[in-house]
């Protein structure tokens, strides 16, 4: 495994070949699958994910470039503790927030509108209920929307669904109890 060491600066430097590389560098040879490890130079930190999830939120931006590999982004994954994942709660956790807001100010609107005497109670709550409706919608909306896309990502990269992952180990489980009947067997 190649070690790549971040120095305070933001330099990078390939041990390997004892040299200096760029960003751009880096982001060829994960490209290519191969496997690196990122490190603080003083603390020898591993953060390899901080990195190359850096890396790949800059290269959304450059649409015309290569992207790394489904395996570098799989080893993204194994090592960065469910990066991705942390990003997909992470932007949930904002959405909802934002709509709990928004539920506040339509709350206070509401309010205003019917002390103000502009519309009267049952209207008010009408129209509360008609925008909370709307915001309901465009929240189910969201969340449709971003489990498709995670789903998408992870199709892409051929990743094991949770479902297959349990399936296996339920088959796994099944098959080393058998293998210690026979074993059991075989020693009487």
């Amino acid at each position: 495994m190649r070690k790549i060491k971040r120095y305070a600066n933001g330099r990078l430097y390939d041990t390997a070949r004892k040299e200096y590389i760029t960003r751009d560098r880096l982001k060829e040879l994960l490209v290519t699958g191969e496997e690196l490890s990122i490190v603080e130079s003083k603390s020898e930190k591993d953060i390899t994910a901080e990195i190359v999830s850096e890396l790949l939120g800059t290269e959304k931006k450059k649409q015309k470039r290569k992207v790394p590999s489904p395996t570098a982004i799989s080893d993204l994954l194994k090592k960065g503790s469910g990066t991705i994942s942390e990003y997909a709660d992470k932007y949930a956790a904002i959405l909802q927030s934002a709509m709990s807001m928004a539920e506040d100010e339509v709350d206070k609107f509401v309010s205003v509108l019917v002390k103000n005497k502009e519309i009267s109670s049952s209207d008010g709550n009408k129209l509360k209920n008609e925008l909370m409706t709307y915001s309901n919608k465009l929240r189910d909306w969201m969340s449709i929307a971003m489990d498709q896309r995670i789903k998408k990502v992870l199709s892409v990269m051929n990743l094991a669904t949770k479902e297959e992952v349990l399936d296996l180990t339920s088959k796994l489980d099944t098959l080393i109890k058998k293998i210690k009947k026979l074993e059991k067997l075989q020693i009487k």
